[in-house]
């Protein structure tokens, strides 16, 4: 019987270590931080959880001692708190309250702590239960978006760009400063409305269609200028910039969208496509003047060709005429008037030639295309040799580039100035002319003709290309003073430049400009 006895107490022994055991690994296996009080604060047990949160290392640091005798890493106000918590649950309260202080490694610390009591079957208080959960992350990623909000809310109240959050449906959910300042309307007027109550009617189609846009994926965010009405009535044009935001779950939240005032832009834009048209019109204007004058030209230079060569013929066939019929009766000082008759009809006859010419150059077409200048110039050179005479004439041509241009054009340009070349060596008894090309300027090539003529004072210079210029007396050497105005006509149509340099008796040089073929 006795030993009976015995196994019996030995069983139920065995069953209570087993049952501890069973809850002392469900206590410590326990998450959140747990700790057993007896009704004066004594710790009774402390889970596994509580000690690594505490920065405790073992148990039998604070199972024995008064809750807030154990040396917690927390503050002394923490404790106090704690204190008061634990002492509130032994009479049967129930306290819930967050609690900071720092780890043993010096990190903060913010335990949600609750405490409550534990009665038995006759109602009297056991223990309190303190239990808790390390919030520290929790609350640090709250304080952070808490931050983060604060810093958003405030550059979006200051920024110099009206900003806003808008619905789905358009209203406006926040509105800062200056898209009150923008639109006239405080920021009460403002979450009261829509954005679609105050764009202008005739942009509301175009917003509304991209915003759909946005809505459906096709766009992730779009910028459109658009009117809106100001409060106090007139219109405003604005840049507007507007993205959706999403949920995690990819759901739609609202429209962040950037307003930015260019109604000054808008202005000057208007105000330059109205000047724009204005000149448009009066280029179109001043095309058509210019064609009827061109064609009064045409008839004027068709007058010159045809109307006043008719009586210059009849000039000089009469004075042919009259000088062998009358030749015999004539005495010397008639015949001395009907040559100089004769010559001031033919030197007339040669200033409509050159007018005429002159004239084509500036209204003909220019048909460009590549040029060898080496064959251009010796056609030139040749023709001039064979009307030049018995003169001794030196000649000297170095290789030319291939150049851009108007053959036509560019050969009378030759023939101008050779001719004036030759005509200016008179008084050389040998006469030096040289033809080449001395550089570059810009793509163009800078083409030269140089002479030992009698030069000219380079005071005088600009005179030279004008019309009917002249710089010597007819007597002294014959022409029209049209060829050289000709020569820089022609190169302005082809969009070089033509100069000349000299010294008087010491020759001179011109240059001009063609664009080089590449």
């Amino acid at each position: 019987m006795q030993a009976v006895q015995k196994k019996e107490v030995r069983d139920a022994q065995a069953a209570l270590r087993h049952s501890e055991r069973r809850f002392r690994a469900l206590f410590d296996s326990m998450f959140q931080f747990t700790v057993l009080l007896a009704a004066d604060g004594t710790v009774l047990e402390i889970n596994q959880a509580a000690l690594g949160i505490c920065g405790l290392t073992s148990d039998s640091q604070a199972i024995g001692s008064k809750f807030w005798e154990v040396p917690w890493p927390a503050g002394n106000d923490v404790l106090a708190r704690l204190r008061a918590a634990a002492e509130a649950a032994a009479r049967g309260e129930f306290v819930r309250e967050e609690h900071e202080g720092r780890r043993s490694d010096g990190g903060r610390l913010i335990v949600d702590v609750s405490t409550k009591p534990a009665y038995d079957d006759d109602g009297r208080l056991l223990y309190v239960i303190a239990e808790g959960r390390d919030v520290t992350h929790r609350k640090m990623v709250e304080e952070s978006l808490a931050e983060s909000e604060d810093r958003f809310r405030s550059a979006m109240q200051f920024s110099a760009i009206g900003m806003c959050l808008v619905s789905t449906e358009g209203r406006f959910l926040s509105v800062n400063r200056s898209l009150c300042r923008i639109t006239g309307y405080a920021p009460a007027e403002l979450l009261d409305r829509d954005f679609q109550s105050i764009t202008h009617p005739d942009d509301l189609a175009s917003d509304l269609e991209l915003l759909r846009r946005v809505l459906s994926g096709e766009l992730d965010s779009y910028q459109l200028d658009k009117r809106y009405i100001h409060k106090q009535g007139h219109v405003i044009w604005c840049l507007l910039t507007v993205s959706l935001v999403r949920g995690k779950d990819g759901e739609l939240l609202y429209f962040v969208s950037q307003v930015q005032d260019v109604t000054d832009r808008k202005r000057a834009e208007l105000e330059l496509a109205e000047l724009n048209a204005k000149l448009e019109a009066r280029v179109h204007e001043r095309t058509h003047a210019l064609l009827e004058a061109n064609a009064e030209l045409e008839a004027f230079c068709y007058s010159v060709s045809h109307d006043l060569r008719a009586p210059l013929r009849h000039i000089n066939g009469y004075a042919a005429m009259l000088a062998e019929d009358c030749a015999r009766q004539m005495p010397p000082q008639a015949e001395q008037h009907l040559r100089s008759i004769s010559d001031a009809s033919r030197q007339m006859g040669g200033l409509i030639d050159d007018l005429l010419s002159f004239s084509r150059a500036g209204r003909t077409e220019a048909a460009e295309g590549e040029l060898d200048l080496d064959e251009l110039v010796s056609e030139v050179v040749r023709a001039m040799r064979a009307g030049g005479g018995d003169r001794a004439i030196e000649w000297k041509v170095e290789p030319l580039p291939r150049v851009v241009g108007d053959r036509s054009m560019i050969r009378q340009v030759f023939a101008n100035l050779i001719d004036n070349a030759i005509k200016y060596t008179q008084p050389q008894p040998l006469a030096r002319i040289e033809i080449g090309c001395v550089g570059e300027d810009d793509g163009r090539a800078i083409i030269a003709v140089h002479d030992n003529g009698v030069g000219f004072d380079m005071q005088y210079a600009d005179k030279l290309f004008g019309v009917f210029q002249r710089l010597h007396h007819i007597d002294e050497f014959e022409g029209t003073g049209v060829g050289l105005a000709n020569v820089r006509r022609i190169i302005a149509r082809h969009g070089g430049r033509a100069w000349a340099e000299a010294e008087p008796g010491m020759g001179a040089s011109f240059y001009f400009t063609l664009t080089i073929a590449r």
